[in-house]
Formats: structure tokens, sequence, C-alpha cells
């Protein structure tokens, strides 16, 4: 009995070692604006949504910030806007910890984006990096 319990408590230590590696086990991961700005509000950040009518697309955007933290989020229907926003918040912003970019991603969509890094851990988002050699 006891090498049994001694198996499972192993088992779920194990577990909960691959479980912290993978953060919460969703992998990267952008919330949507709501989620954003519901977790974001909790902890403190003075928070806008609005969306942006382009003449062939809408486009979702979340700013917020909180003393020397900021995000700077845009979710698009299509990859034709990505560009032009990443470039106009490298202008815009200098003290970022990300500035990042998904197109044509099948779970994902069109995204781009401009953070400290505090502020992207409070939106919720979590970034799975793959490292190859």
């Amino acid at each position: 009995m006891k090498k049994l319990f001694a198996v499972m408590l192993a088992s779920v230590m194990i577990c909960l070692v691959f479980a912290g590696c993978y953060m919460d086990g969703r992998g990267t991961y952008y919330p949507d604006i709501a989620e954003m700005k519901d977790a974001l509000d909790d902890k403190g950040y003075t928070v806008t949504t609005d969306t942006i009518k382009m003449e062939d697309e809408e486009i979702s955007v979340l700013k917020a910030d909180k003393k020397d933290e900021f995000i700077v989020f845009y979710r698009f229907e299509t990859d034709k806007y990505v560009g032009e926003y990443v470039d106009e918040m490298k202008k815009a912003h200098s003290s970022y910890d990300y500035l990042e970019s998904v197109t044509n991603d099948e779970k994902h969509g069109n995204i781009a984006y401009c953070s400290t890094k505090k502020a992207r851990d409070h939106a919720g988002i979590q970034v799975v990096e793959v490292k190859n050699n």
C-alpha cells in the first residue's frame, strides 16, 4: 500500500512539474479583448478599448497603462494592416519589452502588440518560445 501511495504521489509531482513548465497548459495564448480588459482592470490599469473602422475591416484595440507599465494590443480581421500598425507602435513607444505580431495564424488570427513584460503578463498573454539549436 505504501508503494502504491509513493508511486501515485510521484506521478502527481511529475505532472505538476510539467504543468508548471507550460504555464497553465494552454501553450501560447492571446486572450480576447474583454478578457484582457478584465484582467488589467483587476490589476489597477487604466484601460480603454475601441474599434477602428477601416473601409474594408474593423480593428479591435486595447490600450492600458499603469505608471511605467503599458500594453497596446490590436486584433485584425486580416493581415492587411498589421505591418502598418507595428511600424506605428515602433514610432510611438520606446520603452517596450515586446513588440510582436502574428499573421494568418490558424489559432490566433492576426494580432500585433507592444508592451512591457509586466503588462503582458497581467493581460494574460502567454507565449511559449521554442528554441532551436
